[in-house]
């Protein structure tokens, strides 16, 4: 018991000693002249994601590349868990295998690439590739697509309340606020149907010949 304890203060003070020889690092300014990189393993990583949380984000902040290997799934979902929360950024994530799928779900978007590993990753995603050279276009172009379309329906969706309910707010004030309908169930609902099918594919009908 006595070799236990010896060896579990030995552990915590180089621990301690580790975290004060970071300290330099941590407060230097970032320098395009003199770019840092982290490497973190996975033994490294669950006492970081014990205890030195705020040490870790302060030093990754000044890496242009930060490298963890050997780390678990779980792992790897509390690293984007951690950065997410830290930074109060929006992360994406892209794996090919089963061993991604918690960092995948974790992240706010999620790829996965249909790879030799299986296709765990692609079905637990938001977004699937065949290969991870294609990333790039669904950033520069799909993305920017995506965010055109979300832009132009949530509009869309609030001009169509607008216009069916404002219609009967503008008739209930000549109809004396009486529970007199100004368009019946049947005039309303090919009304709702043309609005959110034909009048959407026709507005976004350029967006699919493109890219």
């Amino acid at each position: 018991i006595q070799d236990y304890i010896h060896a579990a203060r030995v552990w915590k003070s180089f621990r301690l000693n580790s975290v004060a020889a970071l300290t330099p690092i941590v407060q230097r300014p970032l320098s395009r002249t003199h770019p840092l990189a982290a490497v973190v393993d996975g033994k490294t990583l669950s006492f970081i994601l014990a205890d030195h949380k705020e040490c870790f984000l302060s030093l990754v902040r000044n890496c242009v590349s930060v490298i963890c290997n050997r780390v678990t799934p779980l792992q790897k979902a509390e690293v984007v868990k951690l950065v997410a929360e830290g930074e109060d950024a929006v992360t994406l994530s892209i794996g090919d295998g089963g061993n991604d799928v918690p960092m995948i779900q974790q992240a706010h978007i999620g790829v996965g690439i249909q790879g030799r590993e299986g296709n765990q990753a692609a079905r637990a995603a938001d977004f699937a590739v065949p290969q991870f050279r294609h990333v790039e276009r669904l950033l520069t172009v799909h993305g920017r697509y995506c965010l055109m379309r979300n832009t132009k329906i949530i509009y869309y969706s609030f001009y169509k309340n607008i216009a069916t309910f404002m219609t009967q707010i503008w008739f209930s004030i000549f109809s004396g606020f009486s529970s007199q309908v100004c368009l019946l169930s049947q005039q309303r609902a090919p009304f709702r149907a043309n609005s959110a099918s034909l009048t959407i594919q026709l507005h976004f009908r350029h967006f699919s010949t493109l890219g």
